[in-house]
Protein backbone atom coordinates (compact mmCIF):
# COMPACT_ATOMS: atom_id res chain seq x y z
CA UNK A 1 0.00 0.00 0.00
CA UNK A 2 2.53 2.48 1.20
CA UNK A 3 4.31 1.88 -2.50
CA UNK A 4 1.17 2.79 -4.55
CA UNK A 5 1.17 5.87 -2.75
CA UNK A 6 4.36 6.53 -3.56
CA UNK A 7 3.86 5.11 -7.07
CA UNK A 8 0.53 7.91 -7.46
CA UNK A 9 2.74 11.04 -5.56
CA UNK A 10 4.90 10.71 -8.65
CA UNK A 11 1.86 11.24 -11.14
CA UNK A 12 0.58 14.18 -8.63
CA UNK A 13 4.27 15.95 -8.51
CA UNK A 14 4.52 16.00 -12.52
CA UNK A 15 0.70 17.36 -12.33
CA UNK A 16 1.86 19.64 -9.98
CA UNK A 17 5.15 20.90 -12.23
CA UNK A 18 3.09 20.84 -15.16
CA UNK A 19 0.32 23.53 -13.23
CA UNK A 20 3.34 25.41 -12.13
CA UNK A 21 4.64 25.47 -16.07
CA UNK A 22 1.23 26.89 -17.65
CA UNK A 23 0.87 29.23 -14.77
CA UNK A 24 3.92 31.02 -15.53
CA UNK A 25 3.26 30.88 -18.99
CA UNK A 26 -0.07 32.35 -18.45
CA UNK A 27 1.67 35.39 -16.55
CA UNK A 28 4.15 35.87 -19.22
CA UNK A 29 1.27 35.66 -21.39
CA UNK A 30 -1.59 37.92 -19.58
CA UNK A 31 0.93 40.08 -17.49
CA UNK A 32 4.45 40.00 -19.35
CA UNK A 33 5.73 38.66 -15.88
CA UNK A 34 8.80 36.55 -16.45
CA UNK A 35 10.29 36.34 -13.21
CA UNK A 36 9.46 32.70 -12.29
CA UNK A 37 9.33 32.13 -16.02
CA UNK A 38 13.24 31.09 -16.46
CA UNK A 39 13.41 29.26 -13.61
CA UNK A 40 10.17 26.86 -14.57
CA UNK A 41 11.55 26.10 -18.00
CA UNK A 42 14.82 25.20 -17.22
CA UNK A 43 14.06 22.90 -15.30
CA UNK A 44 11.32 21.52 -17.98
CA UNK A 45 14.42 21.82 -20.89
CA UNK A 46 16.85 20.25 -19.16
CA UNK A 47 14.69 17.31 -18.04
CA UNK A 48 13.27 16.96 -21.61
CA UNK A 49 16.58 17.33 -23.12
CA UNK A 50 18.11 14.16 -20.92
CA UNK A 51 14.85 12.10 -21.59
CA UNK A 52 15.83 12.95 -25.19
CA UNK A 53 19.38 11.66 -24.83
CA UNK A 54 18.29 8.88 -22.81
CA UNK A 55 19.67 10.12 -19.80
CA UNK A 56 17.76 9.90 -16.68
CA UNK A 57 19.12 11.52 -13.51
CA UNK A 58 18.37 10.16 -9.93
CA UNK A 59 16.73 12.14 -7.43
CA UNK A 60 20.21 12.36 -5.56
CA UNK A 61 21.61 14.51 -8.29
CA UNK A 62 18.19 16.97 -8.84
CA UNK A 63 16.54 18.47 -6.14
CA UNK A 64 13.54 18.38 -8.15
CA UNK A 65 14.42 16.04 -11.46
CA UNK A 66 11.56 15.63 -13.64
CA UNK A 67 10.84 13.03 -16.01
CA UNK A 68 12.71 10.71 -13.25
CA UNK A 69 10.34 8.12 -12.55
CA UNK A 70 8.75 5.81 -13.93
CA UNK A 71 5.45 7.42 -13.37
CA UNK A 72 6.73 10.40 -14.99
CA UNK A 73 8.38 8.93 -17.68
CA UNK A 74 5.01 6.55 -18.70
CA UNK A 75 2.88 9.81 -18.70
CA UNK A 76 5.05 11.14 -20.87
CA UNK A 77 4.83 8.47 -23.62
CA UNK A 78 1.27 8.90 -22.59
CA UNK A 79 0.90 12.18 -23.65
CA UNK A 80 3.98 13.14 -26.31
CA UNK A 81 5.47 11.74 -28.88
CA UNK A 82 9.56 11.84 -29.91
CA UNK A 83 7.77 14.83 -32.48
CA UNK A 84 6.15 16.38 -29.32
CA UNK A 85 9.09 16.24 -26.66
CA UNK A 86 11.42 17.65 -30.00
CA UNK A 87 9.02 20.54 -30.60
CA UNK A 88 8.06 21.41 -26.77
CA UNK A 89 12.42 21.73 -26.73
CA UNK A 90 12.31 23.81 -29.55
CA UNK A 91 9.65 25.82 -28.09
CA UNK A 92 11.01 26.32 -24.30
CA UNK A 93 14.47 27.18 -26.04
CA UNK A 94 11.99 30.28 -27.89
CA UNK A 95 10.85 31.78 -25.45
CA UNK A 96 13.89 31.31 -22.77
CA UNK A 97 15.68 33.26 -26.11
CA UNK A 98 13.26 36.05 -25.64
CA UNK A 99 13.15 36.34 -29.20
CA UNK A 100 12.52 39.91 -30.81
CA UNK A 101 9.46 39.22 -32.39
CA UNK A 102 7.30 39.26 -29.82
CA UNK A 103 4.33 37.67 -31.59
CA UNK A 104 6.45 34.24 -32.25
CA UNK A 105 7.29 34.53 -28.34
CA UNK A 106 3.22 34.59 -27.28
CA UNK A 107 2.70 31.86 -30.01
CA UNK A 108 5.29 29.86 -28.44
CA UNK A 109 3.99 29.94 -25.00
CA UNK A 110 0.26 29.30 -26.22
CA UNK A 111 2.23 25.96 -27.93
CA UNK A 112 3.63 25.40 -24.42
CA UNK A 113 0.47 26.28 -22.90
CA UNK A 114 -1.82 23.65 -24.78
CA UNK A 115 1.26 21.04 -24.26
CA UNK A 116 2.38 20.70 -20.22
CA UNK A 117 -1.90 21.06 -19.67
CA UNK A 118 -1.94 17.86 -21.83
CA UNK A 119 0.68 16.34 -19.92
CA UNK A 120 -0.78 17.53 -16.13
CA UNK A 121 -4.27 16.59 -17.21
CA UNK A 122 -2.85 13.09 -18.01
CA UNK A 123 -1.04 13.01 -14.45
CA UNK A 124 -4.19 13.93 -12.29
CA UNK A 125 -5.71 10.78 -14.54
CA UNK A 126 -3.02 8.44 -13.60
CA UNK A 127 -2.92 9.41 -10.29
CA UNK A 128 -6.59 9.21 -9.63
CA UNK A 129 -6.79 5.93 -11.90
CA UNK A 130 -3.47 4.59 -12.12
CA UNK A 131 -4.02 1.34 -13.50
CA UNK A 132 -7.02 2.68 -16.44
CA UNK A 133 -6.78 4.02 -19.57
CA UNK A 134 -7.39 7.64 -20.01
CA UNK A 135 -10.71 8.52 -22.04
CA UNK A 136 -8.12 10.63 -24.14
CA UNK A 137 -5.84 7.63 -24.65
CA UNK A 138 -8.94 5.09 -25.97
CA UNK A 139 -10.55 8.28 -28.32
CA UNK A 140 -7.27 8.13 -29.94
CA UNK A 141 -6.52 4.40 -29.84
CA UNK A 142 -10.44 4.85 -31.73
CA UNK A 143 -9.43 7.16 -34.10
CA UNK A 144 -6.51 4.87 -35.08
CA UNK A 145 -8.20 1.68 -35.86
Amino acid sequence: MMADLRSRAQYLSLALFSQRVVRVLLDYLQKGQTGALHAALDDALQSLENVNRGELPGLSRRKAAVFSSYEHLRTLEQVWDDKERKLAVRTISLVLGQTPEPQEAQASARTLIDLFERLGNEARWNFEQPDLTSPRTLLELCQVG
